[in-house]
């Protein structure tokens, strides 16, 4: 998950190197009270890190600031920051006062508190039994000048942030961080052998992903999460690829609650101490609420808004560079107010009316090559059904010729021998998807829903121009099984029985929703892998095209997530156990290296003739040449001073 700074700046948040560091809620401490698992101020430190904590609230964070703040007039640096430390709030705003409050407040120390010249006389009496008493009315008086002034700027406002999900960065570092270069090389041929079809992805660029694994973009993602499940790592793989694809309806939330657990979890087992060095992780905690309050965490995902760094750049290629915000600010000003008059909005004259663009400024835009040239252009999907021929001319084959085989002995009688048939190239699902021969769907075959992989697209070739040229393709059904794959935990398909291994499904009209695909074409000899299992198949669920369909027609134990861990409490303390010898270690491990270093820097301070007796040093035994300096062999001639060595 990505966690924006500039959300915590806009909630008034230290940030994520504070010990408070969640700006979600009130969890944190410091590295040894985090590690800690006994109660530390009626809080566990470590194991309250996989949930939810106390919520931030408005009011709360304003009081916090308005208490920096009277404690800023007071001129006491160090009191601001243990307050900063202590509640996690540091508003950049207040920041900026507060600076000014102490140095002016600091000012007004001097005069008032420190320089005997000008401070209340009853302080330069000495052993004064009433200094404290006076020192502290003081202090009021500066606080209440110095908040009084500022007070009268405008108030501070508090804006909830939803989170962000994204969480593919982590998992894909701590995957491939670790291989091996002939690790990566058979991750790159076995990715770039997968079926990208019904995924909805471009044609993946196996080796470029591997090539430069750490610069990586969302497509790149995308294709890794839905294809890719590595042998290494898998349980946090097969617990962060769910995740993204949950529904968000009926079940959705106790799913998403049990999914984001999981993954937590599965962290915390790699790595315990990554729950709160990576507080993305437990900010992720928080996407439940949000979801309730803002919708799918897809909808405010901030990555998208990396894409107008190319806008910027635009924008400032004729911009003198003296200023370039102020240029790119005009220039991203006049294309919004170039987009209000050529879409039909409206503006305000200096007398109150409202005016609009002309009629022919406001057709400008229904130029279609200029909407082509933009981008905005509308794609109609054809309706369900429509099938989709070769461009060039196929050759008809009779349905004889189609149910040749034992298999298909079944199919013989459903319709006549001799009726001629064209193979077409694909045809569309009841929801908008071309699939093609070879693309896995769910289709209705008597009232059934049936699985199963398209083996030909067919359509009549002997029906007259005014008939409804007879469509149907013939399925290789597959039967679902009713527990989980044990390794992968997804649905199982294993290969049906001969009488029933192929079955004739109608074009979709209500139901069938075919997952979509792509043509994968290549220009170059790749190395790819040719499985050889072609009777058993695993449901992808890691899918994220048309993954609510899916398990709508999946029975709920087939896709309803798991507890990772069935006792979280124990575990979790566990955990924090091992967390504490290793954070020990560690900081013994420290201690005695900065002990070693100070011990080396003292030694080479001293030199080689720091312990000589004496004697040897009032004879001026030299540390740099081993030998005695005779000072009586010294001559002092008139040209300088030459030495002379004994």
């Amino acid at each position: 998950m990505v966690h924006n700074p500039q959300q915590s700046e806009i909630c008034s948040h230290v940030g994520l190197n504070g010990n408070l560091w969640c700006r979600k809620c009130l969890l944190g401490g410091s590295e040894l009270e985090r590690a800690a698992d006994g109660v530390m101020n009626n809080i566990s430190r470590y194991v309250p890190t996989y949930y939810p904590g106390p919520p931030r609230t408005a009011g709360v964070t304003t009081q916090a600031i308005i208490r920096q703040i009277h404690t800023a007039g007071r001129g006491v640096a160090n009191a601001v920051s243990a307050l900063q430390t202590q509640s996690g709030i540091k508003d950049k705003l207040a920041e900026f006062w507060i600076q000014k409050l102490l140095e002016h407040a600091g000012q007004l120390r001097v005069i008032r508190l420190q320089n005997r010249h000008t401070r209340d006389q009853h302080l330069n009496i000495a052993r004064n039994p009433d200094r404290a008493k006076i020192i502290s009315e003081i202090e009021d008086e500066i606080e209440a000048e110095m908040v009084g002034w500022l007070m009268t700027q405008p108030p501070e406002s508090y804006a909830a942030l939803p989170v962000d999900s994204r969480q593919d960065k982590y998992v894909w570092h701590l995957c491939s961080s670790v291989w091996t270069p002939k690790q990566s090389e058979m991750f790159a041929t076995r990715l770039q052998s997968s079926s990208i079809d019904g995924l909805s992805l471009p044609p993946i660029r196996a080796a470029y992903i591997v090539q430069y694994k750490n610069n990586l973009i969302g497509k790149h993602f995308k294709a890794i999460q839905q294809s890719g499940n590595p042998t290494a790592m898998e349980d946090h793989w097969g617990t962060w690829c769910p995740s993204v694809v949950s529904d968000h309806r009926q079940y959705g939330r106790a799913d998403m609650k049990i999914l984001i657990d999981n993954l937590l979890d599965v962290w915390s087992r790699i790595d315990p101490k990554r729950i709160f060095v990576k507080p993305k992780l437990h900010i992720l905690s928080h996407i439940l609420d949000d979801i309730r309050h803002h919708g799918p965490a897809g909808l405010y995902s901030t990555e998208i808004f990396e894409c107008f760094n190319a806008i910027f750049r635009m924008c400032s290629v004729l911009s003198n560079h003296q200023a370039p915000s102020r240029d790119i600010a005009w220039a991203c000003a006049d294309m919004d107010r170039f987009k209000h008059q050529i879409s039909g909005g409206w503006w305000q004259l200096p007398d109150g009316s409202h005016v609009q663009a002309g009629p022919k400024v406001r057709a400008y835009f229904n130029n279609t090559h200029l909407q082509r040239h933009l981008g905005y252009v509308e794609h109609e999907n054809p309706p369900a059904g429509t099938i989709r021929r070769k461009k060039t001319v196929c050759e008809a084959v009779t349905w004889e010729q189609l149910t040749h085989g034992k298999e298909r002995q079944c199919l013989a009688s459903r319709f006549a021998k001799e009726s001629s048939w064209f193979r077409v190239k694909s045809v569309t699902s009841q929801h908008g998807d071309l699939c093609h021969p070879g693309s896995w769907v769910f289709g209705d075959h008597t009232g059934v829903t049936v699985v199963g992989r398209i083996v030909d697209i067919l359509q009549r070739a002997d029906a007259g121009p005014s008939a409804d040229r007879g469509k149907c393709f013939l399925l290789e059904r597959f039967m679902l099984c009713n527990s989980r794959h044990p390794h992968y935990n997804m649905p199982e398909l294993v290969q049906a029985d001969e009488d029933d291994r192929y079955v004739v499904l109608n074009p979709p009209r209500h139901r069938a929703p075919c997952p979509s695909s792509r043509e994968k074409r290549h220009t170059l000899e790749d190395e790819f892998i040719e499985h050889t299992d072609n009777k058993s198949y695993i449901l992808n669920m890691h899918a994220l095209h048309n993954a609510a369909l899916i398990r709508q027609l999946l029975p709920r134990h087939l896709s309803v997530p798991k507890q990772y861990l069935t006792n979280c409490t124990e575990e979790h303390k566990i955990m924090a156990a091992k967390l504490r010898t290793v954070q020990e270690a560690a900081r013994l491990k420290a201690v005695a290296a900065r002990h070693d270093r100070a011990t080396a820097k003292k030694a080479a301070k001293q030199g080689d003739g720091a312990e000589l007796p004496a004697e040897q040093v009032m004879m001026g035994w030299g540390r740099r040449t081993g030998k005695c300096w005779c000072w009586e062999q010294w001559r002092i001639e008139a040209l300088g001073v030459r030495a002379k060595w004994g």
